[in-house]
């Protein structure tokens, strides 16, 4: 039995309203220079406790929508529980939650662990569910969309010019990845 079907656009909304969600904290923040600062820094900018929970709770709700898809994923491909495809899904999922509460300021360590672990989570899944598809086109697509991603998250990373910019530019390529795969393949 399938989970409902609006699962199946829970990482399809979810993108969208955590940048929009992200992007209207930020415009909200004293200081804040989206040229030298991250999505994440954005909270220690935050005046109005208000804002700072919503920032939190924009997390969150993005990482139960993604666990809303990586169900959806693991029922609809017939994916066993104790899978690469499950684990790894999931793991994205929790990983990101968790950076609701491990902020770039207080937490620097466990919040790179955190990004830098979701990161690779999401490209398995993203090459594990190509795979899955059986179809070369859409491998060979993947693969340049992960190859694309990590040059520009490592080039800004390396040239310490890590930025809501770059951030947004990989999320839209993901996101872009997200619309082939959700509306062709699933």
């Amino acid at each position: 039995m399938l989970p409902p079907e609006i699962f199946k656009y829970g990482s399809l909304f979810s993108l969208p309203l955590f940048i929009s969600t992200a992007l209207f904290l930020i415009n909200k923040t004293s200081n804040f220079s989206r040229s030298e600062n991250t999505i994440s820094k954005s909270i220690t900018n935050l005046d109005k406790p208000v804002h700072k929970i919503i920032f939190k709770l924009n997390f969150i709700i993005k990482a139960i929508l993604d666990l809303g898809f990586s169900w959806y994923l693991i029922i609809k491909l017939s994916q066993p529980l104790f899978s690469s495809l499950t684990f790894f899904s999931i793991l994205y999922a929790l990983f990101f939650g968790l950076l609701a509460f491990y902020t770039e300021e207080n937490n620097s360590v466990i919040h790179r662990v955190l990004v830098y672990g979701l990161g690779v989570f999401w490209m398995i899944v993203q090459v594990l569910c190509a795979l899955l598809t059986k179809n070369s086109l859409f491998i060979v697509f993947t693969n340049l969309n992960i190859l694309i991603t990590i040059l520009l998250a490592f080039g800004a990373l390396f040239s310490k010019k890590t930025n809501v910019l770059i951030q947004i530019i990989c999320v839209s390529i993901i996101y872009f990845w997200y619309l082939i795969y959700v509306f062709n393949f699933l």
